[in-house]
C-alpha cells in the first residue's frame, strides 16, 4: 500500500482568490493523477499536484 500527502497548490477559487497558480480543473487534474501513479517510491513523502516531492 502507498500513502502520500499531497499539497493541492495554490488554487484561483473564492478562498484562494484570482492570483491562485492553478484552475480548479488544473487542481484536481494533478490530485487525482498523482496518487494514481504514485507507487512504493512516493510512499510517506508530501507531494504538489505536479508530482514534484516537497521538503518538509
Amino acid at each position: 500500500m502507498t500513502f502520500v500527502s499531497m499539497v493541492p497548490g495554490w488554487t484561483r477559487t473564492g478562498l484562494g482568490g484570482d492570483g491562485g497558480h492553478w484552475s480548479v480543473e488544473e487542481s484536481v487534474t494533478g490530485q487525482r493523477a498523482v496518487p494514481a501513479t504514485a507507487g512504493p517510491a512516493e510512499s510517506g513523502k508530501f507531494i504538489d499536484l505536479t508530482g514534484k516531492i516537497v521538503a518538509w
